[in-house]
């Protein structure tokens, strides 16, 4: 097995089941789990391959076959796509074909025995083992690199084992010396500090080649807006963002008959029309450069924007984002989740009920609804096609209502006969809803409230799923565990949270000790059995945590603790098992209103926010239909 560490802290990984086997590449991930990248089947299987880093993250699994001088490469990208390899055969003279009568001053390369390192602009050059003799690969063809010559690094050493150094900055070898040979000897060598660097200087803009991030294009600035090495002078790409510079072009038609306008965005790596040297945030993810620990990286999993297949770690690549039309930088805006719901309350306290487009949710439109209604309690089913909300305040309506999204309707009103605290979708059909989990008063005991699951088709019936304690205020359901907070008196931050196993019998509730008292906002997670709730901590500190049930108790997953104006991400508490994705909304009361949400794929999770300006009234409810 050989491996090669990323500056981003992952590894990548080249083994082989058996010793006939294909090379397979592997990427090993922050949080320990192993991801197949490709097989690397036209390496030979008898020859160990070196690995050489680039520095955009790019891996060359190299292999030297001496009996025809032929140098094998397979070129891995940052994304992991795998590159066709190419095989190069290093002549045995320089120069390959000597100046006819002049074959005897001809350098005899029969001994050279090379170890590949990347420089910048992923230029390869090649370090021969036995005399620090030095070349460059060009292509397909080798060039004899006399005035970058290294004898110094290997002179008096056998044994040796070559490394590039942090970030291709220089190599190092280790080696036992002759006049010592039970000794261990490290030399190490920084291009920075070595005498020859400028030696060769290709454009002649005063950067020799072996540091300049354009080797052929003069740009003695070394200017390099994404810094992956290669200049911006001959980048295809200077942003970074996967767009090449030519194609990097947003065109807003003309009004009128008026000219098109054609805006560079080729600078602009999150393509929010903010150039990248005046925007403050480049990777468009709500976290300001100064504070983001990873400012070109959207996901802020460590691994930049341009060395990632799927940059915003939405589980939809960057490719197929942008044939889709959405942003590939933003965690919200994907394919797989369509509409941002929101309800604002005016003075006199009815409520409007909006739908807008993630990519543009200050555009959002109104629903069109009875004036009679004034929706609380919004919830969105699991495939996100239709939308719940109780018709009036929670505890003082009997009615409840669906909206279809996809269709953009209401579909009905039904009244249940006694007081609602919650609604949200069970099970749903074809063309609407079946069942629902509700907190409703008990029939004909105004004092007295359950949890009941309703089914209309079309007529409404209503089945007790828990009776036992006298108030309850919210339930929601997913899977066979149904969670919900309630107290025997009329005490609402006194309310505890119980979880009933609806599966087995008898159908006992118990308990979650690790769920505060008074906790609120219960929600589950899209599409799946993990909650969310407000709580306070016993420091007084209003956190939003999330909870899986496991055994007979809550088992905490995160726990952020929200800050006041809404611009920190906290630290969380453990990592995810494996990389899933969950999205919980809220909005802050007297703090601009927000948008959380939460992207559980990055060792850093982090609870983002978009905010939502240009209305009149506060934003009092938000959620994100999937």
């Amino acid at each position: 097995m050989s491996a090669a560490l990323h500056g981003d802290g992952t590894s990548v990984l080249v083994s082989q089941a058996s010793p006939s086997s294909s090379f397979v590449a592997y990427r090993l991930g922050l949080n320990g789990a192993l991801r197949t990248l490709g097989a690397l089947s036209t390496l030979d299987p008898g020859l160990k391959p070196q690995l050489h880093l680039q520095p955009d993250g790019a891996l060359v699994a190299a292999q030297w076959r001496s009996s025809d001088r032929v140098l094998r490469r397979a070129h891995l990208t940052a994304s992991g796509s795998i590159v066709s390899p190419a095989n190069v055969t290093l002549p045995t003279t320089w120069p390959a074909a000597p100046v006819p009568g002049e074959e005897a001053l001809a350098e005899d390369l029969n001994g050279f025995n090379p170890v590949l390192f990347s420089a910048t602009n992923n230029q390869t050059y090649l370090l021969d083992r036995n005399s620090g003799r030095m070349g460059r690969l060009n292509s397909l063809t080798f060039e004899r690199m006399e005035g970058y010559d290294l004898p110094q690094l290997v002179t008096g050493l056998s044994q040796t084992h070559f490394y590039a150094l942090p970030h291709n900055s220089g190599l190092g070898v280790v080696g036992r010396p002759d006049d010592a040979p039970s000794q261990i000897e490290v030399r190490e060598l920084y291009w920075d500090c070595f005498p020859q660097a400028n030696t060769i200087d290709t454009d002649t803009d005063g950067v020799g080649d072996l540091l300049d991030n354009c080797p052929d294009v003069a740009n003695p600035a070394q200017d390099d807006l994404d810094g992956d090495g290669n200049g911006d002078a001959c980048d295809i790409d200077k942003d970074g963002d996967q767009i090449t510079n030519d194609a990097d072009r947003l065109t807003i038609p003309g009004e009128n008959g008026a000219e098109p306008q054609v805006i560079d965005l080729s600078a602009d790596a999150d393509n929010d029309g903010t150039p990248d040297l005046e925007d403050d945030d480049r990777d468009g993810d709500g976290i300001p450069d100064s504070q983001d620990p990873f400012p070109l990286d959207s996901s802020n999993d460590g691994r930049r924007n341009a060395w990632s297949y799927d940059a915003d770690a939405d589980s939809v690549s960057d490719g197929t984002e942008r044939t889709r039309g959405t942003n590939p930088y933003t965690f919200l805006d994907h394919a797989g989740i369509a509409s941002i719901i929101f309800a604002t309350e005016a003075d006199d306290g009815h409520r409007t009920l909006y739908r807008g487009t993630l990519a543009s949710a200050r555009d959002a439109v109104a629903l069109e609804l009875p004036a009679t209604m004034n929706p609380h309690g919004i919830e969105v089913s699991p495939s996100g096609r239709f939308l719940s909300f109780l018709t009036a305040a929670p505890g003082t309506t009997e009615t409840f209502a669906v909206y279809d999204l996809r269709e953009d309707t209401l579909l009905f009103e039904r009244n249940v006969g006694a007081a609602l605290r919650s609604i949200s979708v069970l099970d749903e059909g074809a063309s609407a809803p079946t069942s629902y989990v509700a907190t409703q008063q008990r029939f004909g005991d105004t004092e007295r409230w359950r949890v009941s699951r309703i089914t209309v088709n079309p007529d409404v019936d209503v089945t007790t799923l828990f009776a036992g304690i006298d108030h309850v205020w919210e339930a929601s359901q997913k899977g066979n565990f149904l969670i919900f907070n309630a107290f025997d008196r009329d005490c609402r931050e006194c309310a505890l949270t119980y979880a009933m196993n609806t599966s087995v019998s008898p159908q006992n509730p118990f308990r979650l000790n690790n769920v505060a008292p008074g906790a609120r906002g219960l929600h589950h997670s899209v599409n799946s059995e993990r909650f969310w709730v407000y709580q306070q901590d016993p420091a007084g500190e209003i956190t939003l945590a999330e909870f899986s049930v496991s055994g007979t108790d809550a088992q905490p997953l995160y726990r952020y603790i929200l800050p006041e104006r809404f611009t920190e991400f906290q630290s969380h508490t453990g990592l995810p098992s494996s990389p899933r994705v969950n999205i919980f909304a809220a909005s802050g009361d007297g703090e601009p209103t927000m948008i959380w949400y939460q992207n559980t794929q990055s060792p850093l999770p982090a609870l983002r926010l978009v905010p939502l300006a240009g209305f009149d009234d506060p934003v009092v409810e938000v959620r994100v239909a999937p």
